[in-house]
């Protein structure tokens, strides 16, 4: 009697880990299956430095005019399948000549496409963008903001990265409108008094 209910504690205990390891083994192989994941890094860094920065403080540095600036994407597959036809849009701020870039240009958009036709699990692709800090506006702000954003996209998977960095606006004479007008009242006069001493030179 005593050996039928030991195996009959047994064969309970038995069913009893069966049946709470049948749902951990079924959700292990349901978290199995195909993930993507797909992560675009956008940096920056003045041409003069050999380091890249997420973004570039006040602080640490304003462009002006005719200084020159490199942008690095770095496009990768995270994920455990490969990821195909990936498009890739660098979208830039304003004031900047292009030197260096990959791709195609959309001058009306601002716009830099390119398109990565594949990228296996752990790949990535790295491109650089150079360019000019030019046509800096005038105004009384000394500085004003810019931000580069980069995405990349494909069929199941998208990510989005921007960097961002300061320029320094051309500055206003101190004298202002008022100082040109008053020049240009005085090159008309000039003007006037020579044309009426010429007149008086001959007479008429």
């Amino acid at each position: 009697m005593k050996n039928l209910f030991n195996q009959f504690v047994f064969g309970t205990v038995l069913l009893s880990s069966l049946m709470v390891a049948g749902p951990v083994y079924g959700q292990y192989y349901s978290n199995g299956g195909n993930t993507p994941e797909l992560v675009i890094d956008k940096k920056i860094r003045p041409i003069d430095s050999k380091t890249y920065f997420d973004n570039i403080s006040s602080d640490q540095k304003i462009f002006t005019e005719g200084d020159q600036i490199e942008f690095k994407i770095v496009v990768e597959n995270r994920g455990n399948i490969t990821l195909t036809n990936i498009k890739v849009q660098d979208m830039l701020p304003k004031y900047l000549s292009l030197l260096v870039f990959p791709g195609s240009y959309d001058k009306d958009q601002n716009v830099i496409n390119t398109e990565i036709l594949s990228l296996e699990p752990g790949q990535s692709k790295e491109y650089i963008v150079l360019a000019r800090i030019k046509d800096l506006p005038t105004g009384s702000n000394t500085k004003l903001q810019m931000v580069n954003v980069a995405t990349a996209k494909t069929t199941n998977a998208a990510d989005r990265d921007e960097a961002k960095y300061f320029v320094a606006m051309k500055s206003v004479p101190s004298t202002g409108a008022s100082d040109i007008l008053i020049k240009t009242g005085l090159v008309i006069t000039m003007a006037a008094f020579g044309l009426g001493m010429r007149k008086i030179a001959r007479g008429y």
